[in-house]
């Protein structure tokens, strides 16, 4: 007989991983009786093995400390044959965490994966390709160093309970210890609200969709707004249908920004955009009339350059009291003062339903001439 392959060609120090022999002439001499076994090098132990045709003949490995074996056949539990052919028993690899903690559900086929970034102990390419293993689903790993590795997860089409993924370095004969994995479905993108904002930032945005998680869901600080290239911390709402995160500020001449959220750190939702507007005093040219009756709602007209957004209500302030605005274009504004008692106020104007600015002008209330 002639042995011509084994696989796995390596193992777990704690044995019990089934190694196939590949070959010639592999049938026992007596198939009744118990008279194949295997050998692993100098180990004392020999185990019984299973003749399952004449090319192939199935053991399971003992318990070993590290190093490398040739591995020995028997057909007449007398006389063994050298395979020529090595097999490693190692350290198992062992894992501590996983970032991120899941992952979007994604269509059979997808191209593109979520890489998760595993740290532990006893990752090598010692003993070959690292594969990872979640649910009944394999894909490729790559070691980074003893430490740590990676797993592209191209995901799977159904949300799940949490699965354990675990590696293998022999194809999945033997596998690590698990860690939990979940899918999810990716949040979607409806409405940003407001629709934009100044450029100095400090807009807080919500960010209305649905299949949105809570904040600890996938891990602390997990669900996150992208805006542009630039990462902030969120906060989702617990009925899944809003996500809070603050605007950053942006130079003068930057019109846009697109608008994505992740809710594990990794994988970002398609894009809304928000638009930032750069409005100060001097866009304010003229406030008409500056004073008014305390009782009147006495209606003023701001003249400048204005931002009108369709989702969004524009507001005046005249000291702490709000009111409507009227924008009847870009470039024309009416606001009714509320009514006050006899003083002087600063005026203040927003598009956003959020961020205010103050008009280079006071409004005074006085009281009305009686005759």
């Amino acid at each position: 007989p002639t042995i011509t392959q084994i696989a796995p060609s390596t193992g777990f120090l704690a044995g019990g991983t089934s190694v196939t022999l590949t070959g010639t002439d592999l049938k026992p001499f007596d198939e009744l009786a118990a008279s194949t076994y295997c050998h692993f090098g100098s180990l004392a132990a020999k185990v019984a093995a299973t003749s399952v045709s004449a090319t192939q003949v199935v053991c399971q490995n003992v318990a070993s400390p590290p190093g490398t074996f040739f591995v020995w056949l028997s057909l007449n539990n007398a006389d063994f044959i050298s395979s020529s052919k090595n097999y490693t028993f190692h350290y198992p690899p062992v894992l501590s965490s996983v970032y991120p903690l899941g992952a979007p559900v994604r269509a059979t086929g997808t191209t593109t994966p979520t890489v998760a970034t595993l740290t532990g102990q006893n990752l090598t390419t010692a003993y070959g390709a690292l594969k990872c293993y979640y649910g009944t689903t394999v894909s490729d790993g790559t070691v980074i160093n003893s430490t740590s590795a990676t797993c592209a997860i191209p995901g799977i089409p159904y949300e799940s309970d949490p699965l354990q993924l675990t590696v293998s370095f022999n194809g999945g004969a033997d596998k690590s210890n698990g860690l939990p994995f979940l899918f999810y479905q990716l949040g979607v993108l409806q409405q940003l609200v407001p629709p934009g904002g100044p450029i100095e930032g400090g807009t807080q945005l919500r960010v209305s969709g649905f299949f949105f998680k809570t904040r600890t869901f996938l891990g602390d600080n997990a669900v996150r707004c992208l805006f542009g290239t630039v990462s902030v911390p969120a906060n989702a709402s617990l009925d899944g249908k809003s996500i809070y995160c603050t605007t950053i500020a942006v130079p003068a001449s930057t019109n846009t920004l697109d608008v994505k959220i992740t809710q594990n750190g990794v994988d970002y939702s398609a894009r809304e955009r928000f638009f930032y507007y750069d409005i100060k005093p001097p866009n304010f040219f003229k406030m008409d009339p500056q004073a008014g009756p305390l009782t009147a709602r006495t209606s003023v007209r701001f003249e400048g350059g204005f931002i009108i957004f369709k989702t969004a209500t524009p507001r005046c302030k005249f000291g702490a009291n709000v009111t409507v605005a009227t924008l009847e274009t870009a470039g024309l504004m009416r606001c009714l003062a509320p009514e006050s008692g006899p003083m002087v106020v600063n005026v203040s104007a927003t598009f956003n339903d959020q961020d205010y600015v103050q008009a280079p002008f006071t409004y005074t209330y006085y009281i009305p001439p009686t005759v």
